[in-house]
């Protein structure tokens, strides 16, 4: 996680390449469509999608119920196969792998679901340790992650908890925690504010946030809800010398150039850009998302 001698760039809009692009080497995306369609018997969900995500990158999907969001997903992690194109995953063509190949490729995602989907049973320790207690990683190194991990979402004294007990908000950090197990450079969020009031989804995106600017990782957020769109795009982290993080806004609220959003309608993207892209974008089913928006409170995270 975040070592104290890594800092971000300092810039009000970070340069998209730079944060891509971390020690300076480069390298392919994360994960890429190309030309993706998708269909449901005769209904067709996805219309050659095409979309890039980096490292130090957010893709928002925004869409309608039932819009493609979550199929894009589900594509990505390899449970359902597209009819055409191609998808991508760290430059590796990984459309047509079958289960034993897709596996270890699924292994270096990070999956946050949108009910959670926690153990009840399980303490919010094991809950996060589950993946690595199936594979038989020695505890010693376990216990390290795991305390580092809910000390990054900020639960490290509910660590004996059982998720019942537990707020919304809270499950929600745990469902983080236990995606980010073993590291991956690519996290999906599957509708990761539904149904939380609006100081914890502020919560949730600070923590989006942090895995964006500090951890440099890939970050895709299928959504319905505009109201963490400006949160996302104009709220940046840095790591101060003594190790402490300090969140900046973007001058006059601009949009940063890492977080991006893509709209999907009808199968198709019909925007992808920034949020003053977005804003500007001449399309009445767009100013149907954005108008009589709500947007979450102002960044709080405190240093240290």
């Amino acid at each position: 996680m975040v070592s104290p001698d890594k800092k971000t760039p300092d810039a009000d809009a970070p340069d998209e390449t730079q944060r891509s692009n971390w020690e300076g080497v480069p390298r392919p995306p994360e994960v890429e469509f190309r030309n993706v369609s998708f269909a449901y018997d005769e209904r067709r969900i996805l219309d050659e999608v095409n979309f890039a995500v980096r490292r130090g990158e957010i893709l928002i999907i925004l869409s309608t119920s039932g819009g493609g969001k979550s199929t894009i997903l589900k594509l990505i992690l390899g449970l359902l196969k597209p009819d055409a194109g191609q998808i991508l995953i760290e430059g590796e063509d990984v459309t047509d792998f079958d289960e034993n190949r897709m596996q270890p490729i699924r292994d270096r995602i990070g999956m946050v679901f949108q009910d959670n989907a926690l153990f009840d049973s399980l303490s919010v320790y094991d809950n996060v340790a589950f993946r690595p207690h199936e594979l038989a990683v020695p505890e010693e190194a376990v216990a390290s992650e795991v305390r580092q991990l809910l000390q990054f979402v900020d639960l490290e004294d509910d660590s004996d908890t059982l998720p019942e007990k537990l707020s919304g908000g809270m499950r929600k950090r745990v469902a983080l925690a236990r995606a980010l197990i073993g590291d991956p450079k690519l996290i999906l969020f599957d509708e990761p504010t539904v149904g939380l009031d609006p100081p914890t989804s502020a919560t949730i995106c600070e923590l989006m946030i942090k895995l964006r600017d500090l951890e440099q990782v890939a970050s895709i957020v299928v959504t319905h809800e505009m109201d963490i769109v400006k949160y996302l795009s104009t709220a940046y982290l840095t790591l101060t010398e003594r190790g402490e993080i300090d969140i900046h806004d973007t001058e006059a609220g601009h949009a940063l150039g890492n977080t991006r959003i893509m709209m999907v309608r009808n199968g198709r993207e019909i925007f992808c850009g920034t949020e003053d892209e977005l804003i500007a974008f001449d399309d009445p089913h767009v100013h149907e998302f954005i108008a009589g928006t709500e947007l979450l409170p102002d960044p709080k995270i405190q240093s240290g």
